[in-house]
């Protein structure tokens, strides 16, 4: 997870819905402009799966000394 302060409290984005942006992104890649990954489908089930080990823990974070969730570099 990535924890950052904003005014008002904490920003927490889980690695998990950074997984899924992946997926979609990825999904969506190529158009007129540029070409889709090639091979495209073992690139679209890598940004599917890219941050599936983050799941269960960031259900039952570990909180750090001075209160917030641990995030990924801690």
């Amino acid at each position: 997870m990535i924890v950052s302060r904003e005014s008002g409290g904490l920003c927490v984005v889980l690695q998990v819905d950074h997984q899924e942006q992946c997926r979609l992104a990825a999904r969506a890649w190529g158009n007129g402009r540029f070409a889709r990954l090639d091979p495209w489908v073992p690139g679209l089930g890598a940004a599917a799966v890219l941050e599936y080990g983050w799941g269960g823990w960031e259900a039952m974070p570990q909180v750090v000394s001075v209160g917030r969730p641990m995030d990924f570099p801690d």
